[in-house]
């Protein structure tokens, strides 16, 4: 059954005077659309289709990130089932037909990351804008990227791709996304389609065009709040608004500020659980700042004042050892760069005092799932990527504005309010809170959301799995952030 949009879409991209699909030639498409209202699952849907019904027609899904490749997989797979299934209950043989490649449990479908039919000679392959020689085909029938307003490699990734499409011109090319701001390729090639300069004719489906319910908006918009009219617009050109540069709400963190660390609340600051967050530098005079912050678990309260200072990477982990004395818990560092050579420093330490008395440093330290990947593949430390970066900036957000956290330190507040997304992309603080103009610190700001981060992780292995290395420290709950 298509809901109103994709009924739309299907009726206005599909609609051609022949049904034979031997003749089927349309024009390629740019999609501009609202999140969740089933255009992606309606497009896989027609792909796979094809698979089935098209003797050697190759497909290819294109997405910025590995786990949309994943997702997309795992629903060409769904559609494989019920097609099978519902084809069984009818009594219809020729679902015997597919000899079908699915996804297998950890997403993937072989080392070439396809779904194949060796009846009919098709296959959809998926892969990843910044992948490299991924896939075997020479010639391509039908391309999908998605996530196309993240796409980091536009130029050489549709450059090759409109190489290695069918030359009878019944290729086809569509590109979705949703809007991430404007100047960028997928806001340029949408624009041109709506003037009529583009090979791609332009769709857009916003907020208005589909049934969503009232109580899910307004969740989405307390979610997301300043995001919510890119993620959701109601027209085009409120889904390209420039969005205020600021990324977390000044009175989100007026309204978590605290007076008083958790360590001095309590007598006995080592019966609790932390969680704390390290931005490492260099410990050179001329370089950056290092910053650890940390919070109480349960509370989310500041757990004692930060420390912020030019430390190398052996002071650094000198500092983490000696908190983890007295703040027993989680430690999450930034990894690339100086944060390998704190990790390398952390594997030399064992814990000397307190409830950790005689753990090995390591054994404390944050480790970084990979998704799809075992245990042993995962690494220690959070890593730097794009991905992770707004990961950490969207959970701090979360929990600022669900007041899950309580902030004493002015000079984190301070760079948390002017942490702001900058001309050139990419997000920080460009005055540092003891007012020192010119300077670019963010470092307390980072470590706040490396700490965040630590407490949610430490959180889902204590709720439901057992092999947290400090199960061992009796869990106390801490009195609640309105009991102080």
């Amino acid at each position: 059954m298509f809901n109103s949009i994709q009924l739309r879409y299907f009726e206005t991209v599909y609609s051609f005077p022949s049904w034979e699909l031997a003749v089927r030639s349309l024009p390629d498409n740019i999609l501009l659309k609202s999140r969740q209202i089933g255009l992606t699952t309606l497009e896989l849907g027609d792909m796979y289709h094809s698979f089935c019904f098209r003797p050697g027609y190759v497909q290819k899904v294109v997405a910025y990130r590995d786990e949309t490749v994943i997702k997309l997989k795992k629903i060409v797979d769904l559609l494989h089932r019920s097609a099978v299934e519902t084809m069984k209950e009818l009594g219809v043989e020729p679902y015997a037909m597919l000899p079908y490649v699915p996804v297998s449990a950890d997403g993937t479908a072989g080392t070439l990351h396809e779904i194949s039919c060796s009846t009919t000679a098709s296959r959809i392959e998926f892969t990843t804008e910044g992948a490299k020689g991924e896939g075997r085909s020479a010639t391509v029938n039908r391309i999908y990227g998605t996530e196309y307003s993240e796409w980091e490699h536009v130029e050489e990734v549709m450059s090759g791709l409109s190489g290695s499409l069918v030359k009878d011109g019944s290729a086809i090319v569509t590109l979705d996304f949703s809007a991430k701001g404007i100047g960028n390729a997928a806001h340029h090639e949408y624009q041109a389609a709506k003037r009529g300069e583009s090979a791609y004719r332009a769709h857009f489906y916003g907020r208005n065009d589909f049934d969503y319910d009232a109580a899910f908006l307004e969740t989405q918009r307390k979610r997301l709040r300043r995001r919510f009219k890119q993620e959701y617009p109601a027209t085009d050109e409120e889904a390209f608004l420039k969005d205020d540069s600021a990324v977390f709400e000044p009175e989100d963190i007026a309204a978590v500020s605290g007076d008083t660390f958790f360590c001095d609340l309590v007598a006995d600051p080592s019966a609790y659980w932390y969680s704390h967050g390290v931005d490492p530098a260099e410990g050179i005079p001329a370089g950056d700042y290092t910053a650890i912050s940390g919070c109480e678990i349960e509370s989310g309260i500041e757990a004692y004042p930060p420390i912020r200072g030019k430390l190398g990477p052996r002071e650094t982990a000198f500092e983490i050892k000696r908190l983890l004395e007295r703040f027993p818990g989680v430690v999450v560092i930034e990894r690339p760069n100086h944060g390998h050579a704190v990790i390398q420093k952390c594997e030399d330490l064992t814990v000397e005092a307190g409830p950790l008395s005689g753990t090995p440093l390591s054994q404390c330290l944050y480790v970084h799932e990979v998704p799809g990947k075992p245990r042993a593949a995962w690494k220690t430390g959070w890593p730097q990527g794009k991905d992770e970066k707004t990961i950490m900036e969207s959970d701090f957000d979360d929990v600022l504005s669900d007041r899950r956290i309580t902030l004493v330190s002015e000079n984190g507040r301070a760079e948390l309010r002017s942490f702001s997304r900058l001309p050139n992309g990419s997000h920080g603080a460009p005055t540092s809170g003891d007012g020192s103009s010119g300077k670019f610190y963010d470092d307390e700001a980072i470590s706040k959301m490396l700490m965040i981060q630590g407490r949610g992780q430490a959180r889902r292995l204590q709720n439901s799995r057992g092999d947290f290395e400090l199960a061992a420290i009796p869990k106390r709950r801490a009195p609640s952030h309105e009991a102080w």
